[in-house]
Formats: C-alpha cells, structure tokens, sequence
C-alpha cells in the first residue's frame, strides 16, 4: 500500500461557517485581507483617519422648502418663529386669536379678558414715566397726567376739546332719543360759551338736596337759586323773589355805590307804544297802579284820563297827607303847585317861595 498515494486524496469539507464567524473556534478577520467585500461595511467613525474635525454641507436649503424633496414644515415644530407671520399662513384660530399690528382687512376686535369682570388695559409705554395713548393723528390719552384731549394731542385738563369751526363742541342726547333730544355745549365765534337745547325742549339746571345754583363772573355771585325757589339777582342787597324766610314776593334795593344815578329803570320800545311800561295786578287780574306809556299814574285804575297836562287819576273820593306842615311865613322855600296843610289852614304855594292860605274850620 501505498501511503503517499492516500494523504493525497481529496474530498469535500464538513460544513464549518460558524467556526469562522464572530466568536467561532477558528474565527477570520478581514483586516489584512485584499480585495473588495461583497457587500458594504459599517464604520466606526472614530476608527476613520484622517477625516475632517468639521465640514460644511453643500447647499441643500431649497430641498427643505415648500414642495421640496426634504420638506420641513413647521407645524411639529416648537418654539418661536423669528418672523411675524401673516394671517393666512395661520390656521383657522390663531389666525384671528391674535391682532395683526399691521392691520386686518376688514378689521379687528381686541379682547381684555374671558372671565367677568375682566379689564382690557392699554398702556403707552412699559417704563415707569408714561406718555400718551394717541387716538388716530389729531387725538390723545395723557397717561402722565390722566388728561384726555378731543382733536389736541397735548390737554391742558381733564378733558380739553378743540373746536373744528364755530359750533363744534360736546353734544348729548337724550337716553330714550338718541336722534332729536340733545344739548349742546361750544364756544361761538364771539369767544362767548354756549349751552343750547333742542327745540323741543329747553335748558334745566338741578342742584340736589339743601344746595344752590350760584352764577358768577369774575369770582363773584350774580345771580343765585335756592333750594326753596328764591331767586337773588346781583346779591341778597339787590333782588329777591318768593322768600320764605321773609315773605317777600319781590324786593329790590338800589345799588349802594356812591356814583350809583338810578335805581329802577323802565324803558318804552318805542316813541309810538302804547302799551303800559308797569301794571300791578289783584289775583283776579284787575289792574291796581298803571303807568303808561305816555308817563300818566293811574291808582286803582287801568285807563287813567286827565284833562290838561295833569298825569295822576285815581278812583276814590279821598287823597290823604297824613302829615301837617305850616310854612314858617308867606316867603318860605316853596315850589308852584305844593300844598299843605296844619290845623287851621291849607297852604298852596302859588309860585316860587310864594305861600297863599285858607282857613279851615269845623262844621
């Protein structure tokens, strides 16, 4: 037998992979080996030589936009956007939940609060000294001094309006009218303030409780009502009507100035009236004193009518002096047309300082 001969015989192998594979008993590594694997390797990125410590990759940005193959939509992602965006990139709520300061097309509503009682503030500025809230270009809020100003954006009050013309100014209507009932507060061209009513109506003025309307120019009273319907016209010194406390109807006293000429005056319209220019009345309207127009006095009568140029006509049978005078002597200071009396004359002054008597006596 041939013993070379046998060593030299061939055949096949027992299946054995595993034992070549990771962790097998007769385990191959590629390292060292030529030749290109059959199929593509993992890396180590940390076993790379020689690589880059960084790297800049090439421009890719339009794939990330709209429509582009690496589409990035911001919807999952969070936090915030640098840009403001506009309402129609917005879904359906937060496109109106939040106001555009750019404007919205058909405009916008801005909301304080959810809850009741809720306030919506409106501030100037976040730093402690403030400054104005203006209201379009000719109007403003001064947050500084708490002032608001109507056409001026600088209000030197509480509230200032600045008139567009002659009439413009503060108008208020009625609550169950908010048409046709209304006052209306300006100052005309003259300079003059001005409160003016509706024509269906006029102006009132309500004090409440004990209090009084007082009218003043130049820091002083002129004209006052009280609570009870007193009126004072220049001072309690000068006019008063219907006081209860006195029970004076009407009292007028004369200006106490030393340069005062007048007291009352009463003035014709016109050289032709024919109309009284004072007439006292009884509560059943029957004339008791008159003075026309043409200067005549008519006591306890409404038409008086003398003969001559004799301006007194009275309705009664007796005219009283109730107190006696005796002239010292025919020569006394006298006026034409004066007369008196004393126990045994009447005296008639017939001229100037010219005295003529009668003697009287019982019968």
């Amino acid at each position: 037998m041939d013993e070379t001969q046998d060593y030299q015989r061939s055949g096949a192998a027992a299946i054995h992979a595993t034992t070549h594979q990771l962790g097998g008993s007769d385990q191959i590594t590629v390292q060292g080996l030529s030749g290109v694997l059959a199929e593509n390797q993992p890396s180590s990125w940390a076993l790379i030589t020689g690589k880059p410590s960084t790297f800049t990759p090439a421009a890719h940005a339009s794939s990330h936009q709209n429509e582009g193959a690496d589409e990035i939509s911001v919807a999952g992602l969070s936090g915030v956007l640098a840009d403001l965006q506009a309402a129609d990139t917005l879904d359906t709520y937060h496109a109106t939940a939040f106001p555009l300061l750019l404007g919205r097309s058909g405009g916008q509503t801005l909301i304080g609060g959810t809850a009741s009682g809720d306030n919506l503030t409106l501030q100037s500025t976040s730093h402690a000294t403030k400054g104005k809230i203006l209201l379009g270009s000719a109007s403003a809020y001064d947050e500084a001094n708490s002032r608001l100003g109507l056409k001026t954006t600088s209000p030197s009050t509480a509230l200032q309006i600045n008139a567009a013309n002659d009439t413009d100014g503060l108008t208020v209507y009625g609550y169950d009218d908010h048409s046709t009932d209304y006052g209306h507060v300006y100052v005309d061209a003259s300079g003059y303030f001005r409160m003016e009513a509706s024509d269906s109506h006029g102006i009132r003025y309500s004090a409440l409780g004990d209090r009084i309307i007082d009218f003043q120019t130049n820091s002083s009273s002129r004209m006052q009502i009280t609570s009870t319907g007193s009126l004072f016209i220049g001072g309690a010194n000068y006019l008063l009507m219907n006081s209860d406390g006195t029970y004076y109807i009407a009292r007028i006293s004369l200006n106490t100035q030393a340069d005062a000429r007048r007291g009352i005056v009463i003035r014709a319209y016109s050289a032709t009236q024919s109309a009284d220019l004072l007439q006292t009345q009884n509560s059943a309207g029957t004339a008791l004193t008159v003075i026309t127009a043409t200067g005549k006095l008519g006591i306890n009568q409404a038409t008086p009518t003398i003969s001559g140029t004799g301006n007194l006509h009275m309705t009664a049978d007796t005219m009283r002096l109730d107190t006696a005078r005796t002239p010292a002597s025919a020569a006394a200071a006298g006026n034409a047309g004066e007369i008196c009396w004393d126990a045994d004359y009447i005296y008639v002054c017939t001229a100037t300082n010219t005295w003529k008597r009668a003697t009287i006596a019982t019968w």
